[in-house]
């Protein structure tokens, strides 16, 4: 069975001194290997992500509020990925989604909560097929 991802759109509380964001999360095994993203992912775009801690495997089904007054997360899009490469520099990965097919290519960093590079490209036929529909 191939992993599974999520990217969950996460609001915030009134109070909170963090803005709204995207969540793109990744099965790893055990866990979601998780980055926090600014704007949900567009095909053609680079954005400067902030790696998370990983998170529970229970958020690629769940969508509602969080504990400890986190906010709330609804899910933008999911599926399952494919990984094409991941070494010491960067993890390029292929999105196959309800309304996305993307190529994913993710620089690596030395710790959590350090900005990374995300790369958002269109990945294969697959994606013109679905919205010439």
């Amino acid at each position: 069975m191939m992993p599974r991802f999520v990217i969950l759109h996460h609001e915030m509380p009134p109070e909170s001194p963090r803005s709204n964001h995207w969540d793109l999360m990744l099965e790893h095994g055990s866990h979601l290997a998780t980055w926090e993203l600014p704007v949900a992912p567009r095909v053609g775009t680079q954005l400067k992500i902030v790696p998370l801690a990983n998170h529970r495997v229970e958020y690629l089904d769940y969508e509602g509020p969080l504990t400890n007054h986190r906010g709330t997360v609804t899910r933008h899009d999911w599926g399952s990925y494919t990984k094409i490469s991941d070494d010491e520099y960067q993890q390029v990965v292929i999105l196959q989604g309800q309304s996305l097919t993307i190529r994913l290519t993710i620089k690596k960093q030395s710790q959590i909560g350090q900005e990374v590079e995300l790369r958002i490209e269109a990945e294969s036929s697959d994606l013109q097929t679905r919205t010439e529909h």
